[in-house]
């Protein structure tokens, strides 16, 4: 336990190689790689159901009712 080196810490977490001094004075989400995914979680609607890709998540939830930008007074 008299070693300096970390074995199981990897050079770099930078998919470029950059160091993480490097990484940190880059300006913010410079590093992320930019692809077709938009970051949302909405699938199409189920064959059966027909409801629109817009209100219902790949996991079958309302996704209004978990936003929190449903209106609590719709509900009795």
């Amino acid at each position: 336990m008299g070693t300096d080196e970390h074995t199981d810490r990897a050079a770099t977490d930078e998919p470029d190689g950059a160091t993480a001094y490097e990484a940190s004075l880059r300006p913010p989400g410079e590093s992320l790689r930019s692809t077709d995914d938009t970051g949302d979680d909405l699938g199409g609607p189920a064959p059966d159901e027909g409801q629109p890709a817009t209100t219902t998540s790949r996991a079958g939830y309302d996704v209004d009712d978990v936003s929190g930008s449903a209106d609590p007074a719709r509900y009795e």
